[in-house]
């Protein structure tokens, strides 16, 4: 049996060698079976790879659909508009994942790859410009745009994002074939107009004097802080008049930012396609800077009742021509004219009359609010006319609130009981005013403000405006109300007039004032106001140690009464509003002090009789502490210069006072002898002297 069972060598041998070949192919078997899905799963193509990405995007997985996004843009066969498309969702998706730096990575490689396309380069300014934020933090030489820490030093990068725009949209513009097609070349041109503009519209228009250096080497980590004065004056130029900028004959022989923009939209207006847009857009900078709105600060301008007849000549806005205008400059308010090219009502009558679309119906919204501001209104009405024949949506509204009956309740005085009050009323276009006094259930308003304001739902009780919706306030009427109708005189230039209508006397409580301007064949207009009537009022002062001193005086004679004063509060404590009720008893000599949680809003209605006669509301309780005492007792500098405006050359007096102001009864001290430094700063906040 042993050698039956024992093999022969040659069946050993022949064993091994099928034992080893055996082996070697299981070993081959398995390196081709690791290797085989590799080389016959195929890998998804650009397409398949935007897909993808918007599937991941719908379901608002931004992450994934962020990796997808930037896997596409690194493609090379990827087209512009494709690229366009998915810098705009790519930009989307970092922004909510908070990965502006990521994205402003895969924004450059971009850029290198595909800045040659007109396409990419607008999207890429377009989305630097929306998706990148102007600000970051530079650590340990690194900059971030959205550092996770906010340890480092904090920096505006907006200039330099500016710069490096307007680099992509210059090399974009050599790239291309303006001569072939002006739709493409305006495309760039209205994008670098945008950029030009950037931090140098409005109130920072001065800037414009300057010259961009794109040469300047864009290094986030070493920022030079630009100025952002805020100018609310036009600027001048060397003799006095307002800075007008020129168009070059090229744009590398612009010697401003202004003529550079100037360039660049009248190239832009060449295009058929795009003349409006760009048109418009100059016509928009040009009204910021020269037209009567800059004196929006002056409260004669705004002061609907006001008249011209005392106005000087030189300041009268319904004297205006159109080739005329009345603006704020540097130098002060000027009445003067200026060049068709500059002049906004010139530019808008040419977009009204020449355009079509979009920026025809905006130029002659523009031209009426012109005229409205310069109180020019048959001319108003002249150009609202016309864009109802054009059917244009806005007309109507704008023309019915010239030509038709409107009047508002302007701030009502305090109104005493049994009194009779003069009501003030603006009004225009109406013959008449007719007025009702209705009396309001304030003890059910106190009762349900109450409830409300335990559930977060806080409203005031003397001006419960939210019941107006719907005529809610009527469920709360007692009682007839008071009606009687005036007589107005207004004018037939639909100018704004003051009408002082009397209110008759009355008992203390809250009134609901309902005012309506009628006039023959137009529609009438209302107007409401809740009115308190008072016939007692109550008045708190805040005291050491949490303490709070209440007064109650008769409202006609300012004789102290006695008084017991419901006292409700509200205080948050996380999500949870906690309620408070106090009661107070005020003395013969209408005193009375308690004691108040901090950083709570008490309501406070006194009662005489029974009935609420005065009322305190939102007023939040916070008792004085010692770095309040410290923000009260502290130095102050006031100074003067001797005039508004210096020229170069000029000598600059400066005046100044300082003081210890006091609290609670210290008087201020005035001191002298004190070591002070003055300094001087130009106008991108640069020291240009220091005086000791």
């Amino acid at each position: 049996m042993e050698l039956a069972m024992r093999p022969t060598p040659l069946l050993s041998k022949i064993s091994r060698q099928a034992l080893f070949g055996v082996l070697g192919f299981s070993l081959l078997a398995g390196i081709v079976a690791a290797a085989w899905p590799q080389a016959i799963t195929p890998q998804p193509s650009t397409a398949q790879l935007i897909r993808n990405a918007n599937m991941q995007m719908q379901r608002r997985n931004f992450k994934d659909a962020a990796q997808l996004f930037t896997e596409a843009l690194g493609r090379e066969d990827i087209e512009p508009r494709t690229i366009a498309d998915s810098l705009e969702k790519l930009g989307q998706c970092s922004q909510r994942m908070r990965l502006e730096d990521d994205f402003e990575e895969t924004l450059l490689e971009v850029v290198d790859n595909h800045g040659k396309s007109l396409e990419v380069t607008l999207a890429a300014v377009s989305s630097s410009q929306r998706y990148l934020r102007s600000w970051g933090i530079v650590i340990d030489g690194e900059f971030y745009r959205n550092p996770n820490t906010r340890a480092g030093r904090g920096v505006d990068v907006s200039e330099l994002d500016r710069i490096r725009s307007l680099r992509w949209l210059t090399d974009a513009l050599k790239d291309q074939n303006t001569q072939s097609n002006e739709t493409q070349a305006a495309r760039i041109y209205l994008s670098m107009s945008e950029q030009i503009l950037r931090g140098r519209s409005a109130g920072m228009a001065w800037r414009l004097a300057e010259l961009t250096d794109l040469t300047e080497e864009l290094d986030y980590t070493k920022i030079t802080q630009h100025s952002g004065y805020q100018s609310s004056s036009a600027p001048v130029g060397e003799g006095g008049g307002p800075l007008l900028h020129s168009v070059p004959e090229s744009l590398d022989q612009a010697a401003t930012d202004g003529e550079r923009l100037r360039y660049c939209l009248s190239q832009a207006a060449r295009s058929q396609r795009l003349s409006g847009q760009a048109k418009f857009q100059w016509a928009r900078f040009v009204e910021s800077q020269f037209s009567v709105a800059t004196l929006r600060e002056f409260q004669w301008f705004g002061r609907w009742n006001q008249s011209e007849d005392n106005t000087s000549e030189r300041l009268q806005l319904t004297s205006l021509s159109d080739s005329e205008t009345l603006a704020k400059l540097a130098t002060g308010i000027e009445r003067f004219s200026l060049p068709d090219d500059y002049h906004h009502i010139a530019l808008f009558r040419e977009l009204v009359d020449q355009a079509a679309g979009r920026e025809s119906e905006r130029a002659l919204q523009a031209l009426a609010n012109i005229y409205l501001n310069r109180r020019q209104y048959d001319r108003a009405i002249e150009i609202l006319k016309l864009g109802q024949q054009r059917e244009y949506a806005f007309a109507n509204s704008m023309l019915a609130s010239i030509i038709d009956p409107r009047l508002r309740l302007e701030t009502l005085p305090p109104i005493v009981a049994e009194r009779k009050t003069q009501l003030p009323i603006t009004v225009r276009n109406a013959q008449s005013i007719e007025i009702a006094l209705q009396p309001i259930d304030v003890e059910r308003l106190y009762r349900e403000m109450k409830v409300a304001s335990s559930r977060g739902e806080y409203f005031q009780l003397t001006n419960p405006s939210q019941l107006l919706r719907d005529d809610a306030i009527k469920a709360y009427f007692v009682g007839d109300a008071q009606t009687w109708k005036e007589d107005v005189d207004c004018p037939d230039n639909h100018w704004n007039i003051l009408h002082e209508a009397t209110l008759p006397a009355t008992a203390g409580g809250l009134y609901l004032v309902t005012a309506e301007a009628t006039a023959d064949g137009r529609p009438s207009h209302r107007t409401m106001q809740f009115a308190w009537v008072q016939e007692h009022v109550l008045s708190r002062k805040i005291l050491k140690n949490g303490h709070h001193l209440y007064m109650v005086n008769a409202a006609d004679s300012g004789r102290p009464a006695a008084a017991t004063v419901e006292l409700f509060g509200l205080r948050r404590d996380g999500r949870i509003t906690r309620v408070d009720n106090r009661v107070l008893r005020i003395d013969e000599q209408g005193l009375g002090s308690i004691k108040l949680a901090d950083s709570t809003r008490w309501t406070a209605v006194a009662r005489i009789d029974g009935k609420i006669s005065a009322i305190i509301e939102n007023d939040h309780s916070y008792n004085i502490r010692r770095w309040q005492e410290n923000a009260f007792n502290q130095t102050t500098a006031y100074c003067i210069s001797d005039r508004p405006i210096y020229r170069p050359g000029d000598t600059v007096k400066v005046k100044a006072w300082l003081a210890s102001s006091g609290y609670a009864g210290q008087r201020a001290e005035f001191r002298s002898g004190v070591p002070a430094s003055f300094t001087l700063l130009d106008a991108r906040g640069e020291v240009i002297e220091t005086k000791k």
